[in-house]
């Protein structure tokens, strides 16, 4: 069997739950050095709760990640419990490279949920400089999402309208339009900290402040997207940008889609000119990378590498 499909199968099953418990296995798939896979699953955990901190290495001779982890095996994962906001890193490496990847984990103290609406958000500033709002949790009052009206944005007090359904999982873009701050406004923030207050049915589930301290170019790869005659996503890199590795395309772990607010499963690393099918998952309760046929409706698609968004769009299945 060829050996980078033993690696994606094993990937695979870690992404759907089919292997449980804390399994490592030295698998050799190739020499050159690649983090094919580093991710933890979920993003958003209240406090006390677990997830999933799962990866996939080829080529190296020696690999480690933090946070009290240690030397590990090529592919494997483990059941995690951070108690508050934790990046991890994996460092990879062999006789003659080194490479690195980190992944992310919000951490709720419950003492902290607020009395009403219980629902969750994350912020942050992304590398197109533009202020990104995810809705990690729905609160008691989510009915396949929030409808605009019950959602209110400001940003350094200045109201930033909603105009469609947030849903969760679904990242909310901010920038500048026309010199004020709009969803999907196309300039980015200049240097500066910015407050951020999300409420929802007049209960605060976000305050903070983001700092904006530099401006980077957003990545300038591009991504087409169809649906094909056995009803699928195929997303095809069609070029990379200024990030892009010749040799291994995109990391696995700087690629985020969201087919209808829901997180893809089961994303690899990406060439150019190479195409993901995507479809349900085993309990078509989700999306996945190698899934079944969807039913007829219409879906939204977003794709970000290097947290810059390079598709956006809906797509019909009939």
């Amino acid at each position: 069997m060829n050996k980078k499909l033993i690696i994606l199968i094993i990937t695979t099953l870690l992404n759907l739950g089919l292997i449980s418990g804390c399994i490592e296995q030295n698998i050799e798939v190739s020499d050159k050095l690649q983090i094919l896979l580093f991710q933890i699953t979920p993003t958003f955990i209240d406090e006390g709760d677990t997830a999933n901190l799962s990866w996939s290495v080829a080529g190296a001779e020696v690999v480690t990640i933090d946070n009290d982890i240690g030397d590990v095996s090529l592919v494997g994962y483990r059941i995690v419990t951070p108690t508050s906001n934790t990046i991890y890193t994996i460092m990879a490496s062999n006789s003659t490279s080194t490479k690195t990847a980190t992944t992310q984990i919000i951490v709720r103290n419950v003492s902290d949920i607020p009395e009403g609406e219980t629902a969750a958000v994350t912020a942050e500033i992304i590398s197109s400089n533009k202020i990104r709002l995810i809705l990690a949790k729905g609160g008691q009052n989510y009915d396949n999402g929030y409808p605009a009206s019950n959602v209110s944005i400001f940003i350094n007090g200045d109201e930033v309208s909603l105009s469609e359904t947030w849903e969760v999982g679904e990242p909310i873009l901010i920038g500048k339009e026309d010199g004020n701050f709009a969803v999907d406004g196309t300039d980015a923030l200049s240097s500066g900290t910015y407050s951020v207050t999300v409420s929802i049915l007049d209960t605060v589930v976000y305050s903070g402040e983001l700092d904006v301290t530099s401006t980077i170019e957003p990545e300038n790869a591009s991504v087409t997207a169809e649906i094909t005659t056995n009803d699928l996503i195929k997303l095809i890199l069609a070029k990379g940008g200024q990030n892009y590795d010749s040799e291994n395309g995109y990391n696995a772990s700087k690629i985020k889609i969201y087919v209808s607010g829901v997180g893809v499963t089961g994303i690899t690393n990406w060439k150019t000119g190479q195409q993901f099918l995507i479809g349900y998952n085993a309990t078509e309760t989700g999306f996945e990378l190698g899934g079944t046929a969807l039913d007829a409706d219409t879906y939204s698609v977003n794709v970000s590498i290097y947290d810059t968004v390079v598709y956006d769009g809906d797509l019909e299945v009939n």
